[in-house]
């Protein structure tokens, strides 16, 4: 099969993209390089990017939920860099407002559970904030600060697209971030707001591929959502979140791809994927998990299981 390949680094490995124009086929793995790491990264972003844009692919995007939280703090920038690490091609990071009104990466309002602070983020100032540290998934402190989301954004700059996830009360803020940092095409910013609701903060945004979320099952009209997002904005990207798999919605997914809209489910939990989740796919049933996703449309995965979940992709050909 003709193809090409792209060549990219991270940290002191770099991944291989090969890819058919003719099908959009492409895998990466990672192999050691001499190339530098700006032309590399430069190649690999667009690469991403010009996936966005593509409803239909056989190659399925990973993005890791929170970093890989398995090897680093969640929403760190340790566990934004061990995601790249493995490979994954988006970090979903959470944003909460300080006292002073600093976006940092937090997921839970209040600091308790992932670090040695306690109270609500937004009753702290970024210095008092700054000086606590965060705890690793079974409660242990780490040397990891809690960073601001304009430190994660320069971070992924040019490597790594970023999902921005709890960020629709601060599209002004997080616009001014993007504009400071010139990460506008990195960023996927998200909501479940309606089009009305949503209407007056989506200037601010502008220039990154927005994201809606459509719930099947919590929607009043999620199909009429759909259109009212599509007639409106016209998104790349669409999160199909679901409890159960009553709706039309998988019986008709081929018509929001013919629209031009890529399709993002979220297996990282299963309240998001009716029992399509990461939990039963790593205990034996990825292709009941995974697999079943990827079968009703899903081009993009969001994960808890990185490594594993790309490990059966490159097995399924679909990277």
């Amino acid at each position: 099969m003709k193809g090409f390949i792209k060549h990219f680094l991270r940290g002191t490995l770099c991944c291989v993209v090969l890819s058919s124009p003719s099908d959009g086929w492409g895998k990466r793995a990672h192999i050691p390089t001499d190339t530098t790491q700006r032309a590399t990264q430069v190649e690999s972003i667009e690469f991403l990017k010009e996936e966005l844009t593509k409803p239909r692919s056989n190659y399925v995007m990973v993005v890791a939920h929170r970093g890989d939280w398995h090897g680093a703090p969640e929403n760190s920038i340790a566990a934004m860099e061990k995601a790249m690490d493995l490979g994954v091609d988006m970090v979903e990071v959470d944003v909460r407002q300080t006292k002073d009104g600093v976006l940092v990466l937090m997921h839970d309002k209040t600091l308790d559970r992932t670090t040695n602070g306690a109270g609500l983020v937004a009753n702290h100032t970024l210095e008092e904030i700054k000086k606590l540290r965060l705890k690793n998934h079974k409660g242990k402190l780490t040397k990891h600060r809690i960073p601001t989301l304009e430190e994660a954004m320069r971070f992924a700059k040019g490597k790594v697209l970023v999902n921005i996830d709890k960020g629709d009360g601060y599209f002004e803020e997080i616009g001014e971030i993007l504009k400071e940092t010139g990460t506008f095409d990195i960023a996927v910013p998200k909501s479940g707001l309606g089009v009305t609701a949503i209407a007056s903060r989506m200037p601010y945004i502008k220039g990154s591929p927005f994201m809606a979320v459509i719930s099947l099952d919590k929607n009043v009209k999620p199909l009429q959502k759909i259109d009212d997002y599509i007639a409106a904005y016209r998104p790349n990207v669409m999160e199909i979140s679901f409890q159960t798999e009553n709706s039309a919605f998988f019986q008709q997914y081929e018509d929001l791809l013919s629209r031009n809209v890529k399709i993002w489910m979220t297996p990282c939990a299963a309240q998001w994927s009716a029992g399509h989740h990461d939990d039963r796919a790593i205990n034996g049933d990825p292709d009941g998990a995974w697999g079943w996703l990827i079968d009703h449309g899903a081009t993009i995965l969001l994960t808890n299981e990185p490594k594993a979940l790309i490990e059966y992709l490159e097995k399924s050909g679909r990277r």
